[in-house]
């Protein structure tokens, strides 16, 4: 193209963007620089997104510092971006910082630095931030709920992730997807309670796939129960015949405890009633 605008060069940032070019976006966006367009808002937080996909943090510096030299990193969506990237770089206290100076959050803020906080192995002021957040009046989204039950689950609070997932449809009307079960699989599984997260999954067949699955055949290979294993790898690999990873951890299950072993492990294995939520 002999003439290439803001609109044109954004265009192209967002095409890497969708095709999960994180190198390209960057790059591409070098090349803007170099011509001497001005970005807009949207354009920033796409490359702000790209930089938190590499996960290079002091480029994720660098690329802030520009962005306010120029005066362009005061926009809501880029203050958001922003706290995004420095949690996906591992860099907590940075998002925090952008978070705390933020004059206006919205429920898309709010979930970045609570997410930031669970990516970030720090699951407890995930759940404290998230009972500000309730408190100061914002309505949590799906995705939201995802990083708290997330955060529930590294932080091994099983009954506080029972009443969020409760909390979900009764007090906001918000229907739990397969990514919400799953978090809960993974919750009960990393407590040893493998067949209430495989009753869970088959009570609530309609509303998962195979990532539900998929992480109770990861907690399988915590615990080393091949016999269940199996049965979560053969419905992975049903429900996604590609996806690899299944094979490995199935494998993983079977070289470190072995089939002869299987039987007594989960006989000593605890086990405990829960109740499960009616949503």
């Amino acid at each position: 193209m002999p003439e290439k605008n803001f609109i044109t060069w954004t265009a192209m940032i967002s095409a890497c963007a969708q095709h999960g070019c994180p190198l390209e976006v960057i790059g591409t966006y070098e090349e803007m620089e170099r011509q001497g367009v001005a970005p807009v808002p949207i354009t920033l937080a796409m490359v702000a997104g790209a930089y938190g996909e590499v996960k290079s943090l002091q480029d994720a510096r660098k690329f802030h510092e520009r962005i306010v030299d120029k005066g362009l990193g005061s926009a809501f969506l880029v203050e958001n971006s922003l706290m995004n990237m420095y949690g996906k770089c591992g860099s907590v206290d940075a998002a925090k910082a952008m978070f705390d100076k933020m004059k206006t959050r919205n429920v898309i803020t709010w979930t970045t630095m609570v997410a930031a906080y669970a990516r970030n192995a720090r699951p407890l002021e995930a759940l404290d931030l998230y009972t500000e957040m309730v408190l100061d009046g914002t309505k949590p989204s799906l995705v939201t709920f995802t990083c708290v039950l997330a955060a529930c689950s590294h932080a091994g609070r099983m009954e506080v992730g029972q009443r969020h997932l409760w909390s979900m449809k009764l007090d906001y009307g918000l229907a739990p997807t397969a990514e919400h079960y799953a978090c809960v699989v993974d919750l009960l599984g990393r407590a040893g309670w493998l067949k209430e997260a495989e009753e869970l999954i088959l009570v609530k067949s309609l509303e998962v796939d195979d990532v539900v699955w998929r992480a109770l055949l990861s907690a399988c290979k915590i615990h080393c129960d091949t016999e269940l294993g199996g049965v979560a790898a053969e419905q992975v690999t049903q429900l996604a015949p590609f996806d690899t990873s299944s094979y490995v951890l199935l494998s993983n299950i079977h070289a470190e405890l072995g089939y002869s072993r299987s039987s007594k492990a989960r006989a000593l294995r605890k086990r405990s009633t829960i109740i499960k939520p009616e949503v």
